[in-house]
C-alpha cells in the first residue's frame, strides 16, 4: 500500500517566505541590508486526537555589497499519534539582478537541505492489539523493521521580481510575483528502503501593495492594503484513495492592511484555483498581527496570530486550526560587506530603493 501527502502549509505564508521560496532570501522589508528571523508554530486541527505540529525557523540576511541574501531554514513536522517526525535544516543563497534605480528587481534563489524522516513504531497499534471487549490488551504479532529512520538531500529553486509604481506624490505601489520549484530531484523517502517519492512542489505566490504616505512621507506612517495570493501545486500518484488521484493543492487568496503598529488580513482558501468554488473551500483565515517598524529601530519585531476556520465537511469536528509567528528584523547588521570591508559600496544607490512589504 503506497500512499503520499502534501507537505506542511502555512496560514501565514507572507511571514514565512524562505519557506516558500528560497529567491525571497535577503529580500527584507523597510531595510537597505539587515538580518530577520522568523519562527512559527502551526497546530492543525487541535480537535482531532491524532495532532499535527509544525515548527518553522529561518534566519536570513541582505549583503547588497555582493548583490545577494544568505539563509538558513530548520522545520520539524510532527504527524499522528505513530510520532512520525520529518525534520529537515538547509542553507539558502541568492543573486539580485536591479532592473533600474527605482528599485524594481529580479531575484534567484536556491536552497539544500539535509532531510530526516523518522517513525517511532512503539507507538503503533496494530488490528490483532485490539479486543472487542478489552479494547487495545493484547500483543501484537507484528515485528517491528530494524530501520525506524531515513535522510537524504532535497534541492529547491525559486524566483520572484518586484515592481515599484508611482501613481501620485503619496500613493505608490509594490507589484510582487514569485515562482518556486521544490524537491526537485524527487527523493525517495521511505523509512522501509522501498520507494516512496516525495513529488516535486510548485509554488506560485504574490502580493500587490498600494501604500499611501502621508504628508511627511514617512514610510512607517504609511498606510498599506492590498491583496496577496499563495498557490500551492504538489503531485500525488500510486494513491489507494481513488477521491485523491489527483494533484494536492491549495489556493489562498487575501486582502491585507497594515497601518502601525497593526495589521489585519482576512484570506480565503480554496482546493481549487478559482475564488468561487464551494465544494472545495478549505478554510476562512484571520489572522492579526502587532509589529515596531520603525528604521531608525536597532530591532523591529511583530508578533501575529491566525485562525483557519475549516470550511469543509470535516468542519464540526476539527476545531480549526492555529498558528503563532514571531519576526525579528536587525536592520543595521551588515556582517559580510562589514568583514569585505564593502559596507558603504553604493550606499548612495541604496538610499533611492524603499523596500516595503507586508
Amino acid at each position: 500500500m503506497i500512499c503520499k501527502g502534501q507537505d506542511p502549509t502555512f496560514s501565514q505564508f507572507d511571514y514565512n517566505p524562505l519557506y516558500y521560496n528560497p529567491a525571497m532570501t535577503g529580500l527584507i522589508p523597510n531595510t537597505e541590508s539587515g538580518i530577520r528571523m522568523n519562527m512559527l508554530y502551526r497546530s492543525l486541527w487541535t480537535n482531532v486526537p491524532s495532532s499535527f505540529n509544525t515548527y518553522s525557523f529561518s534566519a536570513d540576511m541582505q549583503s547588497p555589497c555582493i548583490k545577494s541574501g544568505q539563509g538558513i531554514i530548520a522545520v520539524n513536522d510532527v504527524e499522528g499519534e505513530g510520532k512520525m517526525i520529518t525534520s529537515k535544516i538547509g542553507g539558502l543563497f541568492s543573486y539580485r539582478i536591479l532592473l533600474n534605480k527605482h528599485g524594481d528587481l529580479l531575484q534567484a534563489g536556491a536552497e539544500v537541505d539535509y532531510v530526516q524522516t523518522k517513525i517511532d513504531w512503539g507507538k503503533l497499534v496494530f488490528s490483532d492489539q485490539v479486543d472487542s471487549l478489552n479494547g487495545i490488551s493484547l500483543p501484537t504479532g507484528n515485528i517491528n523493521p530494524n530501520k525506524e529512520s531515513s535522510s537524504f538531500p532535497d534541492f529547491h529553486f525559486g524566483v520572484v521580481t518586484r515592481f515599484q509604481l508611482k501613481y501620485h506624490q503619496r500613493l505608490g505601489s509594490v507589484l510582487l510575483m514569485g515562482f518556486a520549484a521544490h524537491h526537485i530531484t524527487e527523493p525517495n523517502e521511505s523509512i522501509l528502503g522501498s520507494s516512496a517519492i516525495l513529488p516535486m512542489k510548485l509554488t506560485f505566490h504574490g502580493y500587490w501593495l498600494f501604500i499611501l504616505n502621508n504628508k511627511y512621507h514617512h514610510q512607517d506612517k504609511s498606510f498599506q492594503v492590498g491583496p496577496t495570493f499563495m498557490w500551492e501545486f504538489q503531485d500525488v500518484t500510486n494513491t489507494v484513495f481513488t477521491d485523491f488521484e489527483e494533484p494536492f493543492q491549495t489556493f489562498d487568496i487575501g486582502l491585507a492592511i497594515k497601518k502601525l503598529p497593526l495589521y489585519f488580513s482576512l484570506a480565503y482558501r480554496n482546493k481549487t484555483p478559482l475564488i468561487v468554488d464551494a465544494p472545495h473551500s478549505d478554510a476562512l483565515i484571520v489572522h492579526v498581527a502587532l509589529s515596531e517598524s520603525n528604521p531608525d529601530s536597532k530591532i523591529q519585531y511583530r508578533i501575529g496570530y491566525s485562525y483557519d476556520l475549516t470550511l469543509s465537511k470535516l468542519s464540526p469536528s476539527t476545531g480549526g486550526s492555529h498558528e503563532i509567528s514571531i519576526q525579528m528584523i536587525f536592520p543595521r547588521a551588515n556582517p559580510i560587506c562589514s568583514a569585505l570591508g564593502l559596507e558603504n559600496k553604493n550606499k548612495n544607490k541604496l538610499k533611492q530603493i524603499p523596500c516595503p512589504g507586508f
